[in-house]
């Protein structure tokens, strides 16, 4: 049973599409994550034979201020075409 003190758990932006995709998600750290898509042998093979990724979409948040905006949004996109 759910504890009631317990703030909700938290959907990634990315969330619907791994469940479209037929993720079986499950409760991580207050975020709703995908586990797995199919058995856990399938997905051992697929990340085997091809990739794996990982939605990191709930690990890091970018604050913008006013006085700092165009700095944080530099130092945000390094590494994406620079």
């Amino acid at each position: 049973m759910p504890d009631p003190q317990s703030p909700p758990v938290r959907r990634t932006p990315l969330a619907a599409v791994h469940e479209g995709l037929g993720a079986t998600m499950t409760e991580f750290a207050g975020w709703l994550m995908p586990l797995r898509y199919g058995s856990e042998t399938a997905e051992h093979n697929a990340v085997r034979k091809a990739a794996g990724l990982f939605d990191l979409s709930h690990m890091g948040e970018l604050m913008i201020t006013r006085r700092c905006r165009c700095a944080g949004l530099r130092a945000g996109r390094r590494g994406v075409g620079d």
